[in-house]
Order: structure tokens, then C-alpha cells, then sequence
């Protein structure tokens, strides 16, 4: 349960993270006289954190099944 639980906190940390982070950027560059139509480009760090929240998340999940398969044998 714990680790279902983590996962959806890791999953809400994930996309409040990732919105707030590609708001701002999106919102200086629109500052800079970008329009949204033009590309342009950003560090490639700036998606880390959300590749972590990402693939920890899964991880906790998976680790979860992993226990409740466990739980479940053990009752059979």
C-alpha cells in the first residue's frame, strides 16, 4: 500500500513539477518576444528531474505489484 501510495505522490510531484518548470520557460521566452508558433531550444537538464519523477515513480509501482503478487501468494 505504502509504495501505491508513493507512487501517486511521485506522479502528482511529477506533473505539478514539469508544469510549473515548462510554464516558466514557456512564459520568459514568450517575455523575449518568442511567439508560440517558434521553436526554440532549452538545456537538456531541464527534463532530469522529470525523467527521475518519472521512472521512480514506475519503479515504486513496480515494486508494489511485486509485493501484492507476494501477499497474494502467500494466501493461496
Amino acid at each position: 500500500m505504502f509504495c501505491f501510495v508513493g507512487a501517486l505522490a511521485l506522479d502528482l510531484v511529477h506533473y505539478s513539477f514539469s508544469t510549473a518548470l515548462w510554464s516558466a520557460v514557456g512564459r520568459s521566452k514568450e517575455k523575449q518576444g518568442y511567439e508560440p508558433e517558434h521553436e526554440f531550444k532549452v538545456p537538456r537538464y531541464f527534463n532530469w528531474p522529470s525523467l527521475c519523477f518519472f521512472w521512480g515513480k514506475s519503479g515504486v509501482c513496480v515494486i508494489g505489484y511485486v509485493k501484492l503478487l507476494h501477499f497474494i501468494l502467500q494466501k493461496l
